[in-house]
């Protein structure tokens, strides 16, 4: 579907901040505790440069895109998410234990990436921004129908 938005490069410098990707795609991840987060936020503010970095609530919603649609496209490795999961323990074997918030990672995007898909959203049609985001789907509610409910 056209072309496909410049994804950005991580310096070899800051790798060691950055953390490693999961396999093939584009998800940084990094462990730390709390007093490691400064340090991991700087090194993403630096790669993401004037552009910043947002969540993937910001970003579906300046994309005017779904988090579905968004996480989908992490999924696939063609847009970039810097995470960092806080640390608040380790067992006795070296495993991280439990992970603060519930394990939720705080997640950014580069806003660069993100306005680049937002473009590249605009210049296809509707309907084809909206395959492109979540794939095939009802338009028109025949899920609703076998369930009980009733159309108007």
């Amino acid at each position: 579907m056209g072309a496909d938005i410049v994804l950005v490069s991580v310096p070899e410098r800051l790798q060691e901040a950055i953390g490693e990707t999961d396999g093939t795609n584009r998800l940084y991840r990094q462990y730390g505790y709390s007093g490691d987060f400064h340090w991991w936020l700087d090194a993403v503010m630096e790669i993401c440069g004037q552009d910043g970095a947002y969540g993937p609530a910001v970003v579906a919603r300046y994309c005017w895109a779904t988090r579905a649609g968004v996480h989908k496209r992490l999924r696939e490795g063609r847009m970039t998410a810097f995470l960092f999961h806080e640390v608040i323990g380790q067992s006795l074997l070296g495993r991280r234990e439990a992970l603060a918030e519930g394990g939720k990672p705080t997640v950014l995007i580069p806003g660069s990436e993100m306005k680049g898909w937002a473009e590249h959203l605009g210049r296809v049609g509707d309907m084809a921004a909206l395959l492109e985001q979540e794939g095939e789907f009802d338009f028109r509610g025949r899920f609703l129908k076998g369930r009980g409910r009733k159309r108007k």
